[in-house]
């Protein structure tokens, strides 16, 4: 709900029209949409992204002398959230600057997902990303 109403005041609200598309569909298929996207993007993102990035700046990190834990997981997740933001650009009509809005509203779902997964484990990220999609294409797309 946060995003959306991020994207509203950012944006112009594109995510409403995307919101319709999907809510639209038929229930189970955007049950299948959701349970898809959180497993195989939280793989793909935090599993291996965040991981080898946070793995890559240990081993540059540690060539400078350097404690490189906190370094390396925040390079992790900031570089996975970018990442996937750019992932989610919506190729829709009229959308004001549509890869500064996909980094911006992925992004921080994105850092917050990331930061679960070196937290509370990939199994976190993914609930808590299934729980964010299952609002916005469940619940608020039955009200629209």
């Amino acid at each position: 709900g946060a995003m959306v109403a991020l994207d509203q005041i950012l944006f112009a609200g594109v995510s409403v029209q995307r919101i319709r598309t999907l809510g639209a569909l038929p229930f189970g298929v955007r049950c299948l949409i959701i349970l898809y996207a959180a497993v195989t993007e939280e793989i793909v993102f935090r599993l291996l992204i965040a991981t080898f990035v946070a793995w890559l700046a240990v081993r540059v990190l540690a060539r400078f002398g350097r404690r490189a834990e906190p370094i390396a997981v925040w390079s992790g997740i900031l570089v996975a959230a970018v990442l996937f933001g750019l992932a989610h650009v919506a190729n829709l009509p009229d959308v004001p600057h549509p890869y500064w809005r996909a980094i911006t509203l992925n992004g921080i779902a994105g850092i917050v997902f990331g930061w679960l997964y070196w937290r509370r484990g990939l199994e976190t990220a993914m609930l808590a990303h299934l729980a964010a999609d299952a609002t916005v294409y469940l619940a608020i797309a039955s009200f629209l």
